[in-house]
């Protein structure tokens, strides 16, 4: 209990006023405090299951006036979605108070906080030789700290996070207890007296560093070129100098990461600016709360070693998350990788113990701490495009994200097969949970089924349907189907186009959704992934498609894209100037059994056009992919968008014209986008020396003005432009100039990923839009139109 000033008048009167939203974890408590000692009024304060609940006592006027000043005292980071407030019977409380919480006994309807990176003050603490958290590497407060790693149930107070562990000292005590201090009530509170403490190991034999040591070797090891395993905020990130190369070859090597680009730690938006080129969009993004790595564009001359992001233009950049970041930043002087803690295509590791045995392989030395993780979390990955910020991966910092959707059952919904993340309706409140990865490991797979159980505990959900993709082979649609539930099948694309009715609140309308992608089951069993769908929430109809073109070898076509090339160039110019043009693949044996495949069928024009034993697909993702290893000789694809990445940063946005991509109505009175005209000019262009730079714009930029002039068909319709292609920012701006021209409204990337971990909402969305329609039977057997 906190003492205030005595009410000193017989008319009292009692308001209770309910704040919805994102209210706990956020110093919402505090502030209210501080405002009612200020106004002299009594009451108390609590979190609930519905947020936060205050009990308000005064005059008429008073409280009149508290509830007048009480939006100007919200704290930066709560995010109020409603005031609910109700008059009551006063108590006659003499004093303000901070109650005990309210055990949630039904289902949560509050946000749960999210993870929030170090404030500056807190760094100023660290920095100070005098105070008491003079280098303490896991100091926090009110405003800053793990939120949602550490919680094991709502409310969000101490006794429900992982700090219960820790005892508070004296001094820590007299803080949280002090409503002016601005620790106070801060549920993370800790010091180096009473909280957690890191310790480094190196090595198997080596006697374990505590404390400022141990941040001390950890430092030096990095220094001296080696790779450390560090506990984050949400699991472990392994850490080396990003300007060493024998260092970021060495942690490839261990990861099994040979290109993918790796994430880079910098001190400080100087020493990033030192890397990049950043916009102010960006500079925002660096600096916000919420932490993410930041895609920006990399100084050629910058100090970075170039195995950062071989084929890139484009660096991922983030400020330090923690005081412990922050100490290794400042001490090592150098920017660092600071990638997740695990093999590539494994979960992240996130307990002490496994760390120690599962990254041995990988990390020459570890920087533990003992404060637990209840609920790893990735780093969140996020893009400026359009002058907006995108995410590419929520994780930590913006996972969980609650979502606007009409109140319905409890629904859990499992995304695809790719960039997996959940997203669950408890009945009261709808949100996405942080990225999972691709369930295609027996590790991966638990942890995908721990993270169900874990996110639908937390929220009190008792699923009663699970949405899932339409393919029957995906992992997440076998394990939907074997929970013995009612089940509801959303086909991919739609689900993405939802998705994005969802961001922009576009539910109750139809809209033309433009779905991009690499891969997506089709109702008609082909591959779909470059489509235009009339879309509402319920149902949709396919409009227009990619022209479809031939997968040589099935999936090995995604991981060896001159497949595609050879495909592509094959039917739009012949098989001899495919072989031209692909000799560099003359020595893969494979190649030449292709070409003679492909020279035979040409021969023999009476067989039907898609007698083949490889699939077809109209898949924008892999048109990208033939047209990179075509322009950039790419032999194979490390991981996945490598090829169509690759080709963006061969761009020349300043560079003139475009391809024209022919646009037709096929037999099936379907519009379809021909690319076979395309293709033509680029080969052309190719046999003349035009710099790649200029044909890759060209393409993008085709491709762009085709989409537009499909949307302008439909222009009484909004446009939602989604699927893991509109990632591409030259892609995305250039289609979003040419709808402009029209005032055509246009759905853009925005806090849902417009990959594949944004799909649950989509599935999500449409799950509960046909449940309200109709009973759960129909919603199950009902598929959309193909």
């Amino acid at each position: 209990m906190h003492s205030g000033s005595l009410i000193t008048t017989n008319e009292l009167v009692a308001s209770r006023i309910v704040l919805r939203g994102l209210v706990q974890g956020v110093g919402m408590r505090p502030a209210i405090v501080r405002l009612a000692q200020e106004m002299q009024l009594a009451g108390f304060v609590i979190n609930d299951g519905r947020g936060v609940t205050i009990h308000i006592e005064g005059t008429r006027n008073q409280l009149a006036t508290f509830e007048r000043q009480l939006n100007s005292h919200i704290p930066a980071e709560a995010s109020v979605s409603s005031i609910l407030s109700s008059q009551i019977a006063a108590d006659g409380l003499s004093t303000f108070a901070i109650n005990s919480s309210d055990a949630v006994e039904r289902k949560l309807t509050t946000a749960v906080p999210q993870d929030k990176a170090v404030c500056e003050i807190c760094l100023r603490d660290v920095q100070q030789p005098d105070g008491r958290r003079f280098a303490y590497p896991l100091t926090t407060c009110a405003d800053c700290g793990p939120r949602y790693s550490i919680v094991d149930s709502m409310p969000f107070d101490r006794s429900t996070t992982a700090m219960h562990e820790f005892s508070l000292c004296v001094g820590c005590q007299r803080e949280y207890c002090e409503s002016s201090d601005r620790r106070f009530h801060a549920q993370t509170i800790a010091c180096p007296a009473c909280g957690p403490h890191v310790t480094f190991t190196y090595g198997e034999n080596t006697k374990a560093s505590s404390g400022n040591e141990a941040v001390l070797r950890a430092a030096s090891a990095i220094c001296d070129g080696e790779i450390v395993a560090v506990k984050g905020v949400g699991g472990y990130q392994l850490v080396c100098d990003a300007t060493s190369a024998a260092a970021v070859d060495r942690l490839r090597r261990r990861k099994r990461r040979p290109r993918k680009p790796l994430a880079v730690m910098v001190l400080s938006l100087e020493q990033a600016e030192q890397l990049a080129e950043i916009c102010e969009a960006e500079r925002a993004a660096l600096v916000n709360p919420a932490n993410p790595i930041v895609l920006v564009k990399a100084r050629a001359d910058s100090s970075l070693a170039p195995q950062i992001h071989p084929g890139m233009k484009t660096v991922g950049l983030m400020l330090p998350t923690t005081p412990l970041h922050w100490q290794l930043m400042n001490l090592t002087g150098v920017p660092c990788v600071v990638t997740s803690g695990n093999v590539n295509g494994q979960p992240l590791i996130y307990r002490n113990t496994v760390a120690a045995f599962e990254l041995s392989h990988i990390a020459d030395g570890w920087l533990h701490h003992n404060r637990p993780i209840l609920r790893p979390i990735d780093d969140s990955v996020v893009r400026c495009i359009d002058g907006k910020q995108s995410t590419i991966r929520a994780g930590r910092g913006l996972a969980p994200l609650t979502l606007t959707l009409p109140p319905a059952i409890p629904i859990l919904a499992v995304g695809a097969n790719q960039k997996v993340a959940l997203a669950l309706c408890n009945g009261h409140q709808a949100v996405l949970g942080p990225h999972i990865g691709d369930p295609n490991s027996v590790a991966a797979r638990e942890r995908f089924v721990g993270s169900v159980e874990q996110l639908t505990k937390l929220y009190h959900a008792q699923p009663v349907a699970i949405a899932h993709d339409s393919h029957s082979d995906f992992f997440t649609t076998r394990w939907a189907k074997d929970q013995g539930i009612p089940t509801v099948n959303v086909q991919h694309h739609h689900a993405h186009v939802v998705a994005g009715m969802v961001e922009h609140g576009w539910l109750d309308r139809e809209v033309l959704g433009v779905a991009f992608d690499g891969t997506g089951f089709g109702p008609d069993n082909t591959i779909w992934g470059g489509e235009f769908l009339l879309c509402t929430a319920t149902d949709y109809q396919r409009v227009a498609r990619l022209r479809p073109f031939e997968l040589l070898g099935g999936e090995l076509a995604i991981e060896e894209p001159w497949r595609i090339t050879l495909a592509l160039i094959a039917e739009a110019c012949g098989v001899d100037h495919a072989s031209r043009l692909l000799s560099w693949c003359n020595k893969m044996p494979t190649f030449q059994v292709l070409i003679q495949n492909v020279a035979r069928r040409e021969q023999d024009r009476s067989s039907p056009p898609l007698a083949s034993l490889f699939p077809f697909t109209s898949s924008m993702g892999r048109l990208f992919d033939g047209i990179a290893s075509l322009l950039l000789k790419v032999p194979d694809s490390t991981y996945e968008g490598e090829a169509a990445m690759r080709l963006e940063a061969s761009c020349d946005p300043a560079a003139h014209g475009e391809y024209v991509i022919a646009v037709n109505e096929n037999d099936e009175r379907l519009i379809e986008l021909d690319w076979r005209p395309m293709i033509r000019s680029i080969v052309l262009d190719v046999q003349d020396g035009v710099p790649t730079s200029s044909i890759a714009t060209r393409f993008i930029r085709g491709i762009a003005n085709c989409v537009a002039a499909v949307c302008r068909r439909f222009d009484q319709h909004p446009a939602v432009l989604t699927g893991g292609c509109f990632q591409n920012r030259l892609l995305t701006e250039f289609t979003a100039m040419a709808l402009r021209e029209h005032a055509q409204p246009i759905g853009l990337p925005g806090k849902i990923p417009v990959n594949d971990g944004g799909l649950a909402v989509g599935q999500l969305a449409v799950a509960a839009a046909r449940v309200q329609q109709s009973t759960i039977q129909t919603a199950i057997t009902s598929e959309g139109n193909p």
